[in-house]
């Protein structure tokens, strides 16, 4: 019986291992997403704070420059640290891309250093290639980021599907943004500079809302699931409450109203950037909040893998145990006495009747095969006896 357990618990020891290895691939790929997504929501505005400061006069900007060296740093953090994720045991086919990605970010490295020399000069010296430069190589470094992004969450997907909503949750959030950011920003421009929006602008931003308003509905479909993470689920209602209702929804309307109908937009530029900023970081905040529910599903996924590979090994070794301790009893009970009374056996038929029989107390198998000797010894002793006294008379 107890061997009997010992192969079931080979074979589910097997299939746990299994498990745990996959939920390890898990575990890596989602902690290199994390940093990916980290990388590409913070580098976005390391780019636009870069070329927002060589615009600027020596000493005018001294809150922005501070905010642009903590998004280095938390840039700098992030690709660090996934790309030593990457440096790990991942599908081969990812390889050149995140070699891509490093090439992208020794570059970026040395445009940082360029860019602060040219900070450290009156606006009127600096070379102005260098903020052109930050934008398109930027926006360079940012598809990269995101193409790796979703090749890694593709690897995600294909090992474990049931992690494919969050996934799902987290590119349609990141896609609203981009939908809502350059909506916003068109309204920024024609905000700015006080006229309405012309046909194209309208028809351009009729489809923009379309998009933005399709990609959240699935948003929102997935985050208020019943068993959807809490964390997210809050990140969705505050992004409904920031943009989609409540009081910027109203101003929004009505500056859509003013500048699609020929009439000003009704408010100054630095008070609908004020309140639109809000409503853009609360939605990417969603696709951060689905990033991290990837993230901790993983890790839980994995130590509960973990708990079963050990719980399986501890039944397989103490299947062993009882497999060697009954062979150990059978031994001692069974197969050496066995031997034993073979021996003995062997000795009477040779002729040597005055040997012991052992086990005769016992009243097992063992004690019956004992006695059955004891009558064949008696037995002999008598037949012989009789012949000695035939010989004798």
């Amino acid at each position: 019986m107890s061997l009997m357990v010992a192969v079931l618990c080979s074979g589910a020891l097997i299939n746990a291992y299994r498990s745990f290895t996959a939920a390890q691939s898990v575990s890596l790929y989602a902690s290199i997403e994390r940093n990916l997504f980290q990388a590409l929501s913070v580098f976005r505005y390391e780019r636009g704070g870069s070329v927002s400061a060589l615009s600027l006069p020596n000493g005018d900007n001294p809150a922005g420059l501070k905010q642009l060296a903590e998004r280095r740093e938390r840039v700098t953090l992030a690709l660090n640290a996934a790309l030593a994720g990457a440096d790990a045991d991942i599908d081969p086919a990812l390889k050149p891309l995140f070699e891509q990605l490093r090439r992208g970010y020794e570059q970026l490295k040395i445009l940082r250093q360029q860019i602060d020399e040219q900070l450290a000069r009156p606006r009127e010296q600096r070379d102005t290639r260098i903020a052109q430069r930050m934008l398109t190589e930027g926006a360079g470094l940012l598809a990269t980021l995101e193409e790796a992004s979703t090749a890694v969450e593709a690897q995600i997907r294909s090992i474990d599907p049931a992690l494919s909503q969050l996934i799902l949750a987290r590119a349609m959030a990141w896609a609203t943004r981009a939908e809502v950011g350059s909506g916003n920003l068109m309204l920024n421009e024609v905000v700015g500079e006080g006229r309405p929006l012309n046909e194209q602008e309208w028809k351009t931003l009729l489809i923009n809302n379309g998009r933005f308003t399709f990609s959240w509905a699935t948003v929102r479909e997935i985050g208020l699931a019943p068993n959807a993470p809490p964390a997210l689920k809050a990140a969705v209602d505050a992004a409904q409450n920031a943009f989609f209702s409540g009081p910027y929804k109203t101003l929004r309307d009505e500056v859509i109203a003013n500048v699609s109908n020929g009439r000003p937009a009704g408010i100054a530029l630095q008070a609908w950037r004020d309140r639109s900023e809000p409503g853009q970081t609360a939605i990417a905040n969603v696709a951060a909040a689905a990033v991290d529910a990837i993230a901790v599903r993983a890790t839980l996924a994995e130590a509960e893998a973990e708990r079963q590979l050990a719980g399986y090994g501890l039944v397989l070794l103490a299947a062993v145990a009882l497999a060697v301790a009954g062979l150990v009893v059978v031994l001692r009970r069974v197969t050496v006495p066995l031997s034993r009374l073979t021996g003995v056996m062997t000795q009477v038929s040779g002729g040597d009747l005055t040997i012991n029989v052992p086990y005769i107390a016992r009243t097992d198998e063992v004690g019956a095969i004992a006695k059955a000797l004891m009558v064949f010894r008696e037995s002999l002793t008598r037949t012989r006896a009789l012949e000695e006294a035939a010989e004798h008379n």
